[in-house]
């Protein structure tokens, strides 16, 4: 028995640590929710659209571009894709940016692409202040007021947040497991971002300044190309003024529990390649992020084996075990929500959630054992636009 009250106490500390999430989680819901969505104008002269791709979505990415031009912005704009000099594939942009296979810089992979379009920029002499770049990757739609917002916004550099609606239940675990993404980059970015001092920095919708690029670059080493959106983001808003954009960028999740494996494991591993590259706070809050992940399947195992020996102990680990539980299955209650509006969808994910949590924390588990030899990129093609049924306020919360 008492090697049980102790398997129990070590579970409550791993509770009290996802506390926080929760706490992040209602703030960013109200501060997304209440959120000024009016902005004081610096519209830029040149605006691009760029999209970097290794040549695995040349569908999705002109799906991407056919949308943004349904939108029929009233803006200036420009559509740039990145692609690689192996990449055959015919891109309907305004323009289409090869990367020799002899440029060599100390970056890799994706890096290495936006390097060399940001080295075009000042060859060009479009780097400066008066030009604003938003980075797209090849399988992220944003929306429309995503864009505007993003063009006339004062700030700097600047993200908003994701919705991994695209082909929802395409493969059901993974649409699941997605759906505590989506309410975790809520909380992590409407909190932060919002007070111009992001945690976490994503590529799906990332907007800059051209002399912030300049400055920054994409040069991050080997092992940090695996996180140069975290990079450059966290170490932009050290020097320049970051916002936060009110609206989403629409996702797909991985269409097989396969590439739910690659795809936590390269993001694992691309965080902990990064810790040593940025503030010594943010490597501590992505530090408990990984504990908390680590320890929830073991301490929900415990929780359960406790019921079941109908253990008796104090009020107050009972209340923090339930506040802790129902934080947990809210985040992929609420995420069901957001990404589809549908309360079928809802009571499913009440359904299945452990079953995708289970699969989520193996995914990390194998992480640890695993690492993976190269830049691993999943399967991202049958790719459509997100459905009209969803309004802007819907999808930023509102």
């Amino acid at each position: 028995m008492l090697v049980t009250e102790s398997f129990l106490i070590l579970s409550l500390l791993v509770w009290l640590a996802f506390y926080y999430n929760i706490w992040l989680a209602l703030w960013g819901i109200l501060r997304a929710r209440k959120f000024d969505r009016s902005y004081s104008r610096n519209d830029p002269t040149r605006f691009i659209i760029q999209i970097c791709t290794s040549g695995k979505a040349p569908g999705t990415i002109n799906a991407m571009l056919t949308q943004i031009r349904g939108y029929h912005l009233r803006i200036p704009y420009e559509t740039w894709v990145v692609a690689e000099p192996y990449d055959h594939s015919t891109y309907h942009a305004d323009r289409v940016v090869i990367v020799p296979r002899e440029f060599r810089v100390n970056a890799a992979y994706k890096a290495r692409a936006l390097e060399y379009a940001r080295r075009l920029r000042i060859e060009e002499g479009i780097e400066g202040e008066g030009t604003k770049i938003l980075f797209l990757d090849d399988d992220s739609f944003p929306e429309r007021e995503y864009i505007e917002f993003a063009f006339h916004a004062s700030f700097d550099v600047g993200q908003g947040f994701v919705r991994t609606d695209r082909f929802y239940g395409k493969n059901l675990l993974t649409s699941i497991a997605d759906n505590f993404r989506v309410v975790d980059c809520l909380a992590t970015c409407a909190t932060f971002a919002s007070m111009g001092r992001p945690v976490i920095v994503h590529g799906e919708g990332l907007v800059a300044k051209g002399n912030v690029e300049r400055e920054i670059t994409w040069e991050w080493g080997g092992a940090g190309s695996w996180g140069e959106d975290f990079l450059f983001g966290t170490n932009a808003a050290r020097k320049f003024k970051f916002g936060f954009i009110p609206y989403a960028v629409h996702d797909a999740s991985p269409f097989s529990i396969r590439d739910l494996y690659r795809q936590r494991r390269r993001w694992f591993w691309a965080t902990a390649n990064c810790l040593n590259k940025t503030d010594r706070w943010r490597a501590a809050f992505m530090l408990s992020r990984f504990y908390g992940g680590l320890m929830a399947l073991p301490s929900m195992a415990l929780l359960g084996y406790a019921l079941a020996l109908r253990l008796e102990y104090p009020l107050l680990i009972k209340a923090i075990f339930t506040i802790g539980t129902v934080g947990f299955v809210g985040y992929y209650l609420y995420g069901a929500w957001l990404n589809t509006r549908k309360w079928q969808r809802v009571v499913q994910t009440l359904f299945l959630f452990w079953v995708s949590a289970i699969v989520e924390a193996f995914a990390l588990y194998s992480a640890l054992l695993f690492r993976p030899k190269t830049f691993e990129v999943i399967q991202k093609e049958d790719a459509e636009p997100p459905s009209g049924r969803l309004s802007s306020s819907d999808l930023a919360g509102g």
